[in-house]
């Protein structure tokens, strides 16, 4: 699956290929080879292409429609910067697949505000307006208010923003420290880091977005939605979602961290369609290797997980013993790739339950046969694949025909992604920044269930 992004990000990225293009003449299709491949910092995700795409099927109808709408100006003299800007805005408005002009407009603004001189977004701003009115476009949409969301696990710090119009407008994250070697953090450690960068963070977010507009907040106050499920590092994310909404004013929403995966996940898949349905989510992180029957998200049943060790456990602690830092799934995930060999996992699955302490114990026999690192990471991934496909088989059997979404940041991994799929191509897989410890689904579950999305 290719990377999403927030929408914001997306239509930033988007602007910045079509900017280039101004001063060349290529086509899209090469534009958007050459840019993936000359700067990975702004990836153009699907929302980016087809934006991209809606211009340029398009580009003889927008810039008459900008013609028409110049006053004593010619389209020659326009600023580069607004001119790129107008077209890719008039184009989402008028032919893209969301029908949001009112965040189209702002966003707009927003870009012409960062790029251009600084009076050009006054008149970007009053085109797009003008065209709105005459279209009969519905700019109401602008104003629409965003959610927060809070979430302190164990390792990572997160905060979102999500806009009721349904997008996600920011999302950000900080990693806990961990002492090289070790394999985790107690919880008086975790909690005070939280406690430390949850201010900052915050402060950080008020320079990028207006946190009067936020009408909800949403934070994870304990790992799962069961009975005696508890954890101290989520103290601080509670505490710190609790002022603001005293402060404020305004809804305070509790959920927790496994259903803001879930969320997270659900979105990034199929946007709102997933929350209306039954679902099979896999979540595989450090902390679970979880097969769950999501009801809407409110209800969530664990259908399997492992009787011992969790996947991301293994995976850390193959990659600790390899000499490199907690987390460890990253690297072991690069090491995989660099082997070519072809492995045969050996997994322990019964029905829809799995086992995995051996898979450590088989991975420290490899390294003693003298199998190189790649070779023992790469097995060590595709064990977990391996686990992954047999226990959704026997999932489908008791669950016929329900969508399959794999989420948590051990199923970010490129080579757990290909074997999974080759053997059940119809499985989502989530990009890293959804899957991952994070905050996105949070503000999603604040924006529902405070009424404000989803209604």
């Amino acid at each position: 699956m290719d990377k999403i992004l927030p929408r914001r990000e997306a239509r930033e990225n988007a602007f910045l290929l079509a900017f280039s293009q101004t001063f060349g003449d290529i086509a899209l299709e090469e534009a958007l080879d050459n840019h993936a491949e000359c700067d990975e910092e702004h990836p153009v995700d699907v929302f980016g292409q087809r934006l991209l795409r809606a211009y340029y099927g398009h580009s003889a109808e927008v810039d008459d429609l900008i013609r028409d709408h110049l006053r004593n100006w010619t389209m020659e003299r326009l600023p580069r910067v607004s001119l790129t800007v107008l077209r890719l805005a008039l184009a989402e408005m008028l032919y893209g697949d969301e029908k949001k002009p009112g965040v189209v407009i702002n966003e707009a603004v927003e870009l012409t505000k960062k790029y251009g001189a600084d009076e050009d977004y006054q008149f970007v701003n009053g085109l797009l307006g003008a065209v709105a009115r005459e279209k009969g476009l519905d700019a109401a949409d602008a104003m629409e208010p965003e959610e927060l969301g809070i979430d302190t696990s164990n390792y990572a710090t997160s905060l979102a923003v999500f806009d009721t119009a349904g997008e996600v407008v920011c999302a950000k994250k900080r990693f806990l420290p961990v002492k090289e070697g070790q394999l985790g953090l107690r919880q008086s450690d975790a909690l005070f880091h939280h406690t430390a960068a949850l201010p900052e963070m915050l402060e950080e977010l008020g320079h990028e977005f207006d946190l009067t507009q936020i009408a909800a907040v949403g934070v994870s106050q304990k790992p799962r939605p069961v009975e005696g499920s508890y954890m101290p590092c989520f103290l601080a994310g509670v505490n710190a979602a609790t002022a603001f909404a005293l402060a404020r004013g305004i809804p305070l929403i509790h959920t927790t961290h496994q259903q803001g995966h879930a969320a997270a996940a659900l979105f990034a898949a199929e946007g709102d369609k997933l929350f209306r349905q039954k679902v099979l989510l896999f979540h595989i992180s450090g902390g679970t290797t979880d097969l769950l029957l999501c009801d809407e998200v409110r209800r969530i049943e664990t259908l399997g997980t492992s009787t011992d060790l969790y996947a991301g456990q293994a995976v850390d602690r193959v990659g600790v013993k390899l000499g490199f830092g907690f987390p460890a799934g990253a690297e072991v995930s690069r090491l995989a790739a660099q082997c070519t060999e072809e492995i045969k996992p050996k997994s322990s699955v019964k029905g829809m339950q799995c086992s995995l302490s051996g898979l450590e114990n088989q991975c420290n026999a490899l390294l003693k046969e003298g199998k190189s690192p790649e070779y023992v990471c790469k097995y060590c991934l595709l064990c977990v694949a391996d686990t992954v496909v047999k226990m959704t088989k026997a999932a489908q059997k008791e669950y016929p025909g329900l969508p399959v979404v794999c989420a948590g940041g051990v199923m970010s991994s490129d080579i757990i992604h290909a074997w999974v799929q080759q053997r059940l191509p119809k499985v989502y897989f989530v990009p890293g920044q959804y899957s991952s410890d994070n905050a996105i689904g949070v503000s999603i579950l604040a924006a529902r269930e405070a009424g404000l999305w989803l209604k």
